[in-house]
């Protein structure tokens, strides 16, 4: 299995038209392989941005309700 970068681990993701968001750190070496938006069931809500998909990868920020993001890999996933 490929290592994956992935910045959405714990909220449902849409895309929808919105102000796009940008963690804290830059990476050079990954591409994006999608785009979502970040949603939750509270408006209020502050989503945290993860290097991996789930809570035991280090925190890169965070995005708020409705903000844009990129879902970045270091190699392009495998097909199904």
């Amino acid at each position: 299995m490929k290592k994956a970068i992935l910045l959405l681990a714990t909220a449902a993701a849409v895309t929808v038209p919105t102000t796009e968001a940008f963690a804290q750190h830059t990476f050079p070496s990954e591409r994006s392989h999608c785009r979502a938006t970040l949603t939750a069931n509270n408006p209020n809500s502050r989503i945290t941005l993860r290097s991996g998909a789930g809570t035991n990868y280090r925190s890169l920020g965070y995005g708020l309700v409705g903000d844009n993001v990129y879902v970045l890999t270091a190699t392009p996933p495998e097909p199904d």
